[in-house]
């Protein structure tokens, strides 16, 4: 006689899902790592204010330069420390954040000790030139405008 084997389907009601036990290990795991890696990124909040900041600037400082050659015609990017605002020609100014630490030097100017700094740009592609430093904590970006061909330069600190 053959003896055979038949195998009982069983249905085991802890093979539907996952255990409390499983879950708070998971859930665990995933409070650990957050705790340890959340200060890694605690810096990068005013590193890209900053960023963004700069990338405006130098994007409004090519615009005047564009637009001065295009036009013929001179073209005044304005950097209004007290207001601490920035614009072209007195077109709508863009707003600088409290936070964040102003430093303007620019080539010689009829306009002197005022609060609005001004880099002009003309039509051969020359500019006034100048020199513009944001700071935030830890952070600095340069911006550089030369005087001779107008380029404009972000300088990595």
């Amino acid at each position: 006689m053959v003896k055979t084997r038949t195998l009982r389907q069983t249905k085991k009601a802890d093979s539907a899902g996952f255990t409390l036990l499983e879950l708070l290990v998971v859930l665990t795991i995933v409070a650990l790592s957050a705790y340890l890696i959340a200060p890694h990124f605690q810096g990068r909040k005013g590193k890209s204010d900053i960023v963004f900041l700069t990338a405006e600037m130098q994007s409004q400082l090519s615009l005047a330069r564009s637009i001065s050659i295009s036009k013929n015609k001179p073209v005044t990017f304005s950097l209004d420390v007290k207001s601490r605002s920035f614009n072209i020609d007195g077109n709508l100014p863009t707003a600088i954040s409290e936070n964040i630490d102003i430093e303007l030097l620019v080539g010689t100017s009829s306009e002197q000790y005022t609060d609005i700094g001004k880099i002009t740009f003309y039509p051969d592609g020359t500019s006034t030139g100048g020199k513009i430093t944001l700071s935030k904590e830890t952070h600095k970006q340069v911006i550089e405008i030369h005087w001779i061909n107008g380029q404009i330069k972000h300088v990595q600190t």
